[in-house]
């Protein structure tokens, strides 16, 4: 009996061992992918390393995050705002979602004022929203409500009032030049879909506004956070003596700051986590929150299809990776120019994408020949391409971004390259061109990537990403447009030369022609 009675234990020791193995691998290979729990203050990440199968987990916490300073360029410009014009306008902050305006905007209410108050239309309630349109005949009862509602005093000639996500409150928008002219503060508004939300489209746009667009932090602001003051400045004396190499070591430097730039991107918030934590894990974790956000946006609007929306996001990389980049609306299912233009049109003006649009006779006055059904879609960030580019996977782990960092892998470099070019273009302020030539079969006799403008003349712009560094379409460019050709650029992986009239730039200069150009 004692026998049967410690065979059945040793049998059921054995079946509770099974379980416990089953129930192991199912947990393992649930926490392969991503696993979050968050709380208010911190968001913990549970992830396979992919080391042996090491699992691991981050604290990220937000408040941190949130703390960092991040210095911008466009803070000059809103100081310059307060001085000259803030008594006649109203500053307003346009941009993408999470670039950054609503902290900008405290930022200069925190320096520069004596108090502020912030209202966040996403979350202000009803109650308030009414006021704007209940009390505006009374701007004294208007203003008294508010400072009691938000417990803020607030000081004629000494105050700030920051309106944030303006275009969900009508009534706010469409009175903002009577806020103006009333004079006793001064204003500043934020706006991630303003002019195409559906309650923007029902006003006429107010007079006093000074416009400003926010853009993700360009790679000399990605050097800030991470502690570089002395990169940027000289490139600036290298592209002065372009005959002069910038030499192996500082090139090898310089490329792993410009890849570190490509893969972490320039939005504020995966920027400042990249700062506080230096893991590529938090970093892609906080880009594709963004990514989850925009997709948001796209099913709360009811302007264009979201599904189409959706479409063309998704097909952004694919179109980026072909040779011309151009995008094709036949690639999408029933897409054609003329049902598909809303949403393009949606997408820029939402500042998700960048659009470039071939010329097809290259002049100083490139307006006059654009060809609006012929364009290329770059996305606003290039790290957050990255991240859109492996969105299957639920986290791109940080031993695939450190293969990326460190040229082990190949991800199509050419769609990267040519989109964080596009990037610097628009940081600096240049509206995006291109221009390209196809015989009657249809085959390419020449494309130029980008188009410039420098006192007068064409400044054609290559990218090349590859060791073909031929320059085929940059001559016949020239020999057809002689007289109207300037500088010819190619930026590439390799250290600056000159040929003649050609001027090859390793691709982490291209913030500093874009500068040039302007």
């Amino acid at each position: 009996m004692a026998s049967a009675v410690r065979t059945d234990d040793s049998s059921h020791q054995r079946i509770i061992h099974e379980i416990f193995d089953i129930f192991y691998f199912f947990i393992l290979r649930f926490l392969t992918f991503l696993f979050v729990i968050t709380n208010r203050f911190l968001t913990y990440i549970v992830y396979n390393s992919g080391v042996n199968g090491e699992i691991k987990m981050i604290a990220i916490n937000n408040k941190e995050i949130e703390s960092v300073f991040l210095e911008r360029k466009i803070y000059q410009k809103m100081l310059e705002w307060k001085k000259n014009l803030s008594k006649g306008h109203a500053l307003f902050l346009k941009g993408s979602r999470r670039v950054g305006k609503t902290e900008l905007a405290k930022k200069l209410g925190n320096e520069e004022y004596r108090s502020y108050l912030l209202i966040d239309f996403r979350y202000a309630p009803k109650e308030v929203k009414d006021l704007f349109s209940d009390s505006m005949e009374n701007l004294d009862f208007l203003f008294t409500q508010l400072q009691s509602f938000y417990g803020v005093v607030l000081y004629p000639g000494e105050s700030l009032v920051i309106l944030d996500e303006i275009q969900l409150c009508i009534e706010a928008r469409q009175d903002i030049t009577r806020f103006v002219s009333d004079g006793r503060y001064d204003y500043c508004e934020t706006g991630s879909l303003a002019g195409i939300h559906r309650n923007s489209k029902e006003i006429v746009t107010p007079v006093g506004e000074y416009p400003l667009e926010v853009h993700p932090l360009d790679f000399e602001e990605f050097l800030w956070a991470i502690g570089d003051h002395v990169s940027m400045p000289f490139l600036r004396s290298a592209i002065k003596c372009p005959k002069q190499p910038i030499g192996k070591a500082m090139h090898a430097k310089l490329t792993g700051l410009w890849r570190q730039y490509m893969l972490v991107g320039g939005m504020p918030k995966p920027v400042a986590g990249y700062k506080l934590y230096k893991n590529l894990e938090v970093v892609d974790f906080l880009k594709q929150e963004i990514l989850s956000i925009y997709k948001n946006d796209f099913d709360d609007q009811n302007e264009v299809s979201s599904a189409l929306l959706h479409s063309i996001i998704s097909a952004i990389p694919a179109e980026l990776s072909k040779h011309d980049a151009r995008f094709v609306e036949s690639h999408i299912a029933g897409g054609r120019y003329e049902r598909m233009a809303p949403a393009f049109k949606w997408l820029n003006d939402a500042y998700i994408t960048n659009m470039s649009y071939d010329v097809s006779d290259p002049s100083a006055s490139f307006g006059l020949t654009l060809c609006e059904d012929d364009f290329k879609a770059y996305f606003v960030d290039t790290g957050l391409l990255v991240s859109l580019t492996f969105i299957g996977k639920p986290y791109i782990s940080n031993d695939l971004y450190n293969k990326i960092l460190f040229d082990k892998i190949h991800i199509n470099e050419g769609m990267l390259a040519e989109n964080i070019v596009a990037q610097c273009l628009r940081n600096a302020g240049h509206s995006l061109l291109f221009y390209s030539k196809y015989d009657e079969a249809g085959h390419p006799v020449m494309e130029i990537d980008f188009l410039g403008e420098h006192e007068g003349k064409v400044c054609p712009i290559e990218t090349k990403s590859s060791r073909d560094y031929g320059h085929a379409s940059l001559k016949k460019f020239k020999t057809a447009f002689s007289n109207r050709v300037g500088k010819q650029y190619i930026l590439y992986d390799q250290d600056i030369k000159v040929d003649g009239e050609l001027l090859y730039l390793p691709i982490y200069m291209a913030p500093i022609l874009a500068e040039n150009l302007l």
